[in-house]
């Protein structure tokens, strides 16, 4: 059983059933997932408790807010603003109650510069922003949030922290489905661990500020306190020579659109692990895209293994480059779409696919 206003993380290893718990809690189960169902999940509406499964999925709507874990998942428009006020529009807020909705969300949850973005060509953190910013704007009683920062970066993870508090000092109850616990020690007020599918244990606030290190590691559970950690000393990558070779490598989602990589130059060496590192929105993911073939650059070379890597014909020929071969993820590559590499690219030189 749960209260009002009350902060309850349900945490666990992965696949431990999180994620079905909360689509439960919001009423995708059983309204539009299929499976079988036993016991009840019973909701005060505030006249009576109800059953979830006798709760049309509108009302729901008025009382449940949920951020899924793919915000991608999650979008019903293209434009940042739009996708906002689309909620409200649906459960027939007022107009001028909706623009001033609008207005308060984009400041709360940074997206003020955004507001006129294609969602899609969001970073991944903004695309969680944004979809908050949307159910926030319909002002449900009730948030269940499912890793609601696993694209945030640290600020914006105690962002969303400062958001939770202010929530819940509105008096509204906040669930979470989180494997990050660092940035909840002050908030939470339970936290249920489960494992295969039940719940293992349920724990206080008290109880929780009390776990070591390795109950929290035998529990599947990260540090609730990150000066705890402490990373692994690795080699050195003993290798000759770079690996994969980034020269003034550039790239834009449109042809008017401003850069989001910017004539970027790297060298990484056979066996180095490299992390990438910035705020949301610097260019970490369409840097990871460009790298692997998702997308091409704009301008630049990207060689692995003194090879070009190209996308071919859209997303119907990803070309992966890797130890000296080439891996068509669609099908086979032929010869024809390789040629040598200009002798003027002097740090590539060998065979690659043509540009």
């Amino acid at each position: 059983m749960w209260h009002r206003v009350e902060c309850i993380v349900i945490c666990g290893a992965s696949g431990c059933g999180k994620t079905t718990l909360t689509k439960a809690l919001n009423g995708l189960i059983p309204h539009f997932e299929r499976g079988w169902r036993a016991g009840r999940v019973l909701l005060n509406t505030g006249s009576a408790a109800r059953d979830m499964k006798d709760i049309k999925p509108y009302e729901l709507a008025r009382i449940i807010g949920s951020v899924f874990q793919d915000p991608r998942s999650q979008f019903f428009t293209t434009r940042v603003a739009d996708e906002i006020v689309w909620g409200c529009e649906n459960i027939g807020v007022p107009k001028e109650q909706m623009k001033a909705r609008l207005v308060k969300a984009l400041s709360l949850f940074n997206l003020d510069a955004q507001q006129d973005r294609n969602v899609f060509e969001l970073s991944n953190g903004e695309k969680q922003r944004a979809v908050f910013g949307s159910v926030w704007a319909m002002a449900p009683r009730i948030y269940i949030l499912d890793e609601p920062s696993s694209n945030l970066d640290p600020g914006a993870v105690q962002h969303l922290a400062r958001m939770i508090k202010a929530l819940k000092s509105q008096g509204h109850t906040i669930v979470i489905a989180e494997h990050r616990l660092y940035y909840l020690s002050d908030l939470v007020d339970k936290m249920i661990i489960m494992d295969g599918g039940r719940i293992k244990s349920c724990h206080g606030r008290r109880d929780i500020q009390k776990f070591s290190s390795l109950e929290l590691e035998r529990s599947g559970l990260r540090q609730m306190d990150l000066t705890r950690h402490r990373f692994a000393s690795s080699k050195r990558s003993t290798a000759s020579g770079p690996c994969l070779v980034l020269e003034n490598v550039s790239f834009r989602y449109g042809k008017i659109s401003p850069p989001v990589i910017k004539n970027v130059n790297l060298e990484i060496a056979g066996g180095e692990i490299l992390g990438l590192c910035g705020p949301n929105g610097s260019g970490k993911t369409t840097l990871s895209r460009l790298v692997s073939g998702l997308i091409k650059e704009t301008a630049g070379t990207i060689c692995l293994e003194k090879q070009y890597c190209h996308q071919k014909n859209g997303s119907q020929s990803v070309i992966w480059c890797f130890s000296r071969r080439i891996i068509n993820c669609s099908g086979p590559v032929s010869a024809r779409n390789l040629r040598p590499c200009p002798k003027k690219r002097n740090k590539c030189s060998g065979y690659g696919t043509g540009h």
